[in-house]
């Protein structure tokens, strides 16, 4: 592993994006710090292919997450609240939030907890988790790569990173117009995250 690059580190979002440029600098941090997710400058986003003919992108407006920095046990987890579904369509998110895809009354919530995170020297990521959704939890890899870490003008020190991964819904048991609507559904997290100063 590289260490000049910052140790092996870890959302769920999806979890995402980029440090201030030119202000990426390296750090010793075998310990291990804290981050958390900035909402306002992170997307969880997704796309599903429609009648086969193009994809239907949308993204969820709320969600929160940690990740912790260190060789040897990096940990990322993500919460997502599948109610802030958002296709830039009311009716079709109406549609999402319902017992047929998300059923957002019963499962308020989607949850990644990562298994093992890779990074490489050439800034290359892999993040194995968990994705529980509706109630059932599978396996699921994100790839990316580290985008860039550095201070910000207001002395935050930020961390981002973009990374995608493919699920099948129907293994959570979404199989409503499966044909029509693909089943297998790209998430992608652009995630970064702020620094937790001691206090």
């Amino acid at each position: 592993m590289n260490t000049s690059i910052k140790c092996v580190f870890a959302l769920s979002l999806a979890i995402l994006l980029t440090a201030t440029p030119g202000a990426v600098q390296a750090q010793d941090t075998n310990d291990g710090e804290d981050f958390d997710v900035d909402p306002v400058h992170s997307f969880v986003m997704f796309k599903v292919l429609h009648y086969n003919v193009g994809y239907v992108w949308g993204r969820f407006n709320e969600f929160d997450g940690e990740f912790h920095t260190a060789e040897f046990s990096p940990l990322l987890t993500a919460t997502v609240h599948t109610g802030s579904i958002d296709t830039n369509h009311e009716e079709r998110d109406a549609h999402l939030r319902s017992p047929d895809f998300f059923d957002a009354e019963n499962h308020p919530t989607m949850e990644f907890t990562s298994q093992t995170i890779d990074l490489e020297p050439d800034g290359s990521l892999e993040i194995v988790g968990d994705l529980t959704l509706l109630g059932e939890s599978q396996t699921m890899t994100f790839t990316g790569e580290l985008v860039g870490e550095g201070e910000d003008p207001n002395g935050q020190y930020r961390m981002g990173f973009e990374v995608s991964g493919t699920v099948n819904r129907t293994d959570f048991g979404m199989d409503f117009m499966v044909g029509p609507i693909g089943e297998e559904i790209e998430i992608i997290l652009a995630i970064e995250g702020i620094r937790r100063e001691d206090e």
